[in-house]
């Protein structure tokens, strides 16, 4: 990476020291060469992170609050309201128990 940012110069110096470029037109492909290049490495940075936190078992927030909420989806669809009816018969069930 390092060998390229220094090639990179020596080609860009060459350019302008020989005329064939100004220094604005030099300085613009500059940045945007190195715009490129960050956009690169943040993208292989990223990467390793996401390779990482796999390896080590780790999982994304997304996938964890997608979990929570099916997990509260299920909950809620499988949740019995308490009837009276069903409180009589435990009641009427502890009072044979207690006979």
């Amino acid at each position: 990476m390092a060998e390229d940012i220094f090639s990179a110069l020596r080609t860009y110096i060459g350019k302008i020291s020989g005329g064939e470029k100004s220094a604005a037109e030099m300085s613009a492909a500059l940045a945007s060469w190195v715009k490129e290049s960050g956009e690169g490495l943040k993208a292989r940075i990223e990467g390793e992170i996401e390779s990482a936190a796999a390896r080590m078992g780790f999982v994304r927030r997304e996938e964890l609050e997608e979990l929570i909420a099916r997990i509260v989806q299920l909950e809620s669809a499988n949740a019995k309201p308490e009837t009276p009816t069903t409180k009589k018969s435990s009641t009427t069930k502890k009072a044979a128990v207690k006979k």
